[in-house]
């Protein structure tokens, strides 16, 4: 068991450099008009990963420790983010709600994104559900490299660089060392 969680640490730790290293833009000059602070970017990214690591595992908890089915769960957190996401609406674009209707402006590309979130929810919650939050941090991470890739090749506004092929192999090393690492269910007859 300790081994276990000695590996888990290491290559989340690995996960957590690769993801940076691909995340990162490269050397650039701060720009003397920034009125922001690398303290505070830093404090709120730190409060961030703790918040989505905290909701992660308690949303794992919670979907794990019920007798109700995944979907009624799915239903339930939609119509907590339904309920905000109406009363922003209502507060922020009431005028335009009624004069223009709901659906104006919804080009194709904004319907497939509505549908690719919508279906993407589902997938995680059948994560979550059937495997664990690590898991999804893991699937996370490779997301971000694939979606990296396309970047890279399809919108040819991102540059291979040394950090970009780091990152990647810290994240695929990483991924790797822990599948392999991981226990094997026990066997119930």
């Amino acid at each position: 068991k300790q081994w276990y969680q000695r590996r888990v640490a290491i290559t989340a730790g690995m996960l957590t450099i690769g993801v940076a290293f691909v995340q990162w833009k490269g050397s650039s000059t701060p720009d003397s008009g920034s009125d922001g602070s690398q303290l505070v970017g830093l404090s709120c990214i730190l409060l961030a990963c703790c918040t989505s690591g905290f909701s992660g595992v308690f949303l794992e908890k919670m979907i794990k420790n019920t007798n109700q089915s995944l979907w009624i769960r799915n239903f339930q957190l939609a119509f907590c983010s339904v309920l905000v996401g109406t009363v922003n609406l209502i507060f922020s674009d009431l005028g335009t709600l009624l004069r223009d209707g709901f659906f104006t402006n919804f080009a194709p590309i904004v319907v497939a994104a509505v549908i690719s979130q919508a279906y993407g929810g589902l997938l995680i919650g059948m994560v979550m559900k059937y495997a664990d939050n690590i898991v999804k941090v893991f699937t996370t991470s490779i997301s971000i490299i694939i979606s990296s890739f396309i970047s890279i090749f399809y919108f040819r506004d991102l540059q291979l660089t040394l950090t970009f092929a780091i990152g990647t192999a810290l994240v695929c090393s990483a991924t790797v060392i822990y599948s392999l690492s991981r226990p094997s269910p026990k066997k119930t007859d």
